[in-house]
């Protein structure tokens, strides 16, 4: 397992298709929908595994967007 800080920023779009997928999938069981937090919610059920996407349900709005999609 490599441990340091990335290069660059690690986006959605960095993720492997079928890992993109299966997370999304997981996010939608959820019931996140498309925007800053389903990104979000992707990115984290792709690193930290499916239960990371409870984190995310009924969650509020971000007041402050960043882009996760890196699109």
């Amino acid at each position: 397992v490599e441990r340091r800080n990335p290069d660059k920023p690690f986006c959605v779009k960095d993720l492997d298709p079928k890992t993109r997928e299966h997370a999304q999938g997981v996010c939608a069981q959820f019931g996140i929908k498309q925007g800053p937090l389903l990104d979000a919610c992707i990115l984290d059920v792709a690193m930290l595994g499916d239960g990371a996407a409870g984190a995310f349900v009924n969650a509020p709005p971000p007041v402050v967007v960043g882009d996760a999609s890196c699109r």
